[in-house]
């Protein structure tokens, strides 16, 4: 049952690792456009002309990338902590489960040591029967 709850938080964390990559990269998408954005409205401003509707535009443009970054670095922050957490518990979750199999490994081992304990005194039994057989048909055959 620990080894299940162990694997259910290990696939949420893989869950978690997985949303985190995938917002990781939508980030990096972001601004990787806001930077193009960026370079390619600092080279229309050498041109000699200006079209301000053009102008706008790509401020618009840019404050929007701008607000998808933030959001999207909000998101991964949101999901890192989620992560930070479901790892606490997988350690925890594991922590558990090993001292559960250690437990259990030690309960295993005094079985062991108590079946060869008794293993052990019945084969002492039998030697001290077959002793005391072999003294009494000494005895028997010396009378």
């Amino acid at each position: 049952m620990r080894k299940r709850s162990r694997d259910e938080v290990a696939r949420r964390v893989a869950l978690q690792i997985a949303a985190s990559t995938a917002t990781r990269r939508r980030l990096d998408n972001l601004s990787l456009q806001a930077d193009s954005e960026a370079q390619s409205s600092r080279a229309n401003r050498g041109e000699k002309t200006l079209d301000i509707p053009a102008i706008r535009v790509q401020q618009l443009h840019g404050k929007w990338l701008g607000r998808r970054v933030e959001e999207a670095s909000a998101e991964l922050q949101r999901v890192e902590a989620g992560l930070a957490a479901e790892r606490s518990q997988l350690i925890q979750a594991t922590a558990r489960l090993k001292a559960i199999e250690r437990l259990r490994e030690r309960r295993w081992q005094r079985h062991l040591v108590a079946v060869r304990r008794e293993e052990q005194a019945v084969m002492d039994e039998v030697a001290i029967r077959m002793r005391m057989n072999c003294r009494t048909n000494q005895e028997e055959g010396s009378s």
